[in-house]
């Protein structure tokens, strides 16, 4: 990589790592987290919140393009990238839902719910293959989600074509039974809740893939 990312509590910097000259500088909301995503593998995509609760700014410094994006009505709590920049994961201070993002529109294509209860998120984790995000937080439990058509021909080229295409997978996220309420404007029922769940021992856990 390129380049060297520094995340202020209002502003993020973006640096050419082979002479550290100032590429960028982006003003954020409030972020005492230093909330703040970088594509690991060639294209270099940046996730951050932006100016306003809620939102997120999606930048491509390959193409120049840039999205901002109303992710949740309270503030953003967790940003988490695939291994290619593709899809990007939210969550907010509430910590019920997670929401799957494609970085190329700022399109939202998945909705997961954790729980009804608020909770404070620790981490997301995508798999390397767009199969699986895993999620850990303050309630003492790892929740695992499907994303993807194993093994199919989506899944192996990790695009997020594979996500959409989801419903099609033999290990399925359980729906409310009362989803069919999302056509009278109830949207709670519509969202999808985890494939599976384990609690561990009371503590900070933050989960990954290997």
């Amino acid at each position: 990589k390129d380049k060297v990312v520094v995340v202020l509590e209002q502003r993020v910097y973006i640096y050419q790592f082979a002479d550290l000259k100032l590429l960028d500088a982006l003003e954020t909301i409030s972020n005492p987290k230093g909330l703040c995503a970088l594509a690991p593998q060639e294209t270099t995509i940046l996730i951050c919140p932006d100016k306003e609760k809620g939102k997120m700014r999606i930048k491509n410094y390959e193409t120049g393009n840039e999205i901002i994006t109303k992710c949740h009505e309270s503030n953003l709590s967790h940003i988490a990238l695939n291994l290619d920049g593709t899809l990007v994961a939210t969550s907010s201070d509430k910590g019920t839902l997670i929401r799957i993002w494609e970085t190329g529109q700022g399109t939202m294509i998945k909705e997961l719910r954790r729980g009804a209860d608020k909770a404070e998120i620790f981490s997301i984790a995508f798999d390397k293959t767009n199969q699986w995000l895993a999620t850990t937080s303050d309630k003492g439990t790892v929740h695992i989600f499907s994303l993807t058509v194993k093994g199919s021909k989506q899944a192996q080229n990790s695009s997020p074509k594979a996500v959409e295409n989801s419903d099609d997978s033999k290990a399925k996220n359980p729906r409310s039974m009362f989803s069919f309420m999302k056509k009278l404007g109830v949207s709670y029922f519509d969202s999808e809740w985890s494939f599976a769940q384990f609690r561990i021992p009371d503590s900070k856990a933050i989960c990954a893939f290997g």
